[in-house]
């Protein structure tokens, strides 16, 4: 299990490879620590060019957590992103889920 807040160092070329190359030994949950403000900006209202400014840029990076862990997903690696107050239940429920699939 890796626990990451998905931030842009986990962008980085070098790091993809070595998670592919761990999966083909190794069964690899990614759980990303969802950042709760940056969700609060991609909905908050937009009263200027700060807020609006601010709510764009949110989203591009909103977006850009979602195509990492679409890309880490296509190589096979179960990536799940949720908010801190959901982590251990997940990671807890998911663990559940390889026992009784026998995937360990």
């Amino acid at each position: 299990v890796l626990f990451s807040d998905m931030d842009n160092y986990m962008y980085e070329d070098q790091l993809r490879p070595l998670l592919l190359r761990m999966q083909k030994q190794h069964l690899l949950l990614l759980l990303g620590l969802r950042d709760e403000a940056l969700h609060r900006w991609t909905i908050m209202e937009t009263g200027g060019k700060r807020e609006a400014f601010v709510k764009s840029l949110a989203h591009k990076m909103t977006l850009e957590r979602q195509a990492y862990a679409a890309e880490m997903a296509s190589g096979g690696i179960d990536v799940v992103d949720v908010p801190v107050g959901e982590l251990a239940w997940t990671a807890v429920n998911r663990y559940l889920d390889v026992k009784s699939g026998d995937r360990l």
